[in-house]
């Protein structure tokens, strides 16, 4: 078949290649720890939320677990 005739409609030779994406980086607080409870988008069913902490995703695991046994609750992390 000759390059005129040719019609190429789908190839994977070449294509998008993503870039490697970093992890999000939290900002830095203030270094004040809040404690708001929340009503809003939860059907009037309130949740504790807490801010400013500066720990990494594996400390705050970890701190999230232990609150919640101590707590007695359950809930997401």
């Amino acid at each position: 078949m000759s390059d005129s005739n040719s019609r190429l409609v789908y190839s994977t030779e070449t294509g998008r290649i993503d870039e490697p994406k970093a992890a999000p980086v939290r900002p830095k607080g203030d270094g004040v720890v809040r404690i708001q409870r929340q009503t809003s988008g939860r059907k009037g069913k309130g949740v504790c939320l807490i801010t400013g902490v500066a720990l990494d995703d594996a400390e705050l695991t970890k701190l999230a677990a232990e609150l919640k046994k101590k707590c007695g609750c359950g809930g997401s992390s």
